[in-house]
């Protein structure tokens, strides 16, 4: 049976395979390459929530971004398979997991740190106006910072990552 937060880990890659291709890449790639709908959902999106990172991308976010398809996106599709089959049967993802995890927390936090405290009046996009505003943007980016960290802690701490020794009439053997 699987841990809830194995649950939550799957969906938040699976989830996060299609957000990446349709909406994300768009931060990097001209919008012809897009279908329309994927078009207007990012424009919907950044001027409901008012988010000038995705609206106007500065050099810094898009190195996010480039970080996000070349490096996590490969991750995303690990993630999926690893929730899937079961933790238990693949203690070899262990570490590529810490390493998504901590990489991806570690950009997500520079995000929020613009969010509360960057000046967007270099932006030529709706940013937020107000504290208000920039907390609802927060709490729009925060998943992606809290699931990473939960996945690091999980990896480091839990012992299904961990092969199991067991001593045979003196024979050891790693399951």
């Amino acid at each position: 049976m699987a841990r809830i937060l194995d649950i939550i880990f799957f969906s938040y890659f699976a989830s996060h395979i299609s957000i990446t291709f349709f909406v994300d890449m768009q931060a990097m790639f001209p919008k012809w390459m897009f279908p329309k709908a994927c078009v207007e959902l990012k424009e919907w999106y950044t001027h409901a929530a008012r988010d000038p990172l995705m609206g106007d991308p500065k050099p810094w976010f898009i190195s996010f971004c480039f970080c996000e398809i070349t490096i996590q996106l490969v991750c995303f599709f690990l993630g999926v398979y690893v929730f899937y089959k079961g933790v238990e049967k693949c203690k070899w993802s262990r570490i590529p997991l810490m390493l998504y995890g901590s990489h991806t927390a570690t950009t997500v936090f520079c995000i929020a740190f613009e969010i509360l405290f960057g000046d967007f009046r270099g932006y030529n996009h709706p940013a937020p106006r107000n504290m208000n505003e920039r907390l609802f943007l927060l709490a729009i980016y925060s998943p992606y910072l809290i699931i990473p960290l939960l996945l690091v802690f999980d990896t480091v701490f839990s012992p299904l990552y961990r092969e199991t020794k067991i001593t045979t009439n003196g024979k050891t053997k790693v399951k």
